[in-house]
């Protein structure tokens, strides 16, 4: 998404699992995908991050759908757009 021009920004329910990317900002890719690409942040605040993004990408499990749908319900709108994909943090990569 950097390389097209978006700003990504990764929300996670522990953020403390990804403290280094929070940090550096920045995903290396390897594989069909090869390239060093920034994001704008990692954060488990989820008013904030829906506050400025209106596509979501869910990556994740199946079974914790439900839960993050629970999460997310408070602050979703008609304007945002949930994404699914069944997999763990960046396996659709």
């Amino acid at each position: 998404l950097s390389s097209r021009g978006f700003s990504p920004h990764i929300l996670v329910r522990s953020p403390e699992k990804l403290s280094e990317l929070a940090v550096t900002k920045r995903i290396t890719s390897m594989g069909k995908l090869e390239g060093d690409f920034d994001i704008a942040g990692v954060t488990s605040d989820i008013a904030s991050t829906l506050g400025r993004c209106k596509t979501i990408f869910i990556a994740t499990t199946t079974n914790c759908y439900g839960e993050i749908a629970m999460k997310l319900a408070p602050y979703l709108t008609a304007e945002h757009e949930v994404v699914l994909f069944s997999s763990k943090f960046a396996g659709v990569v």
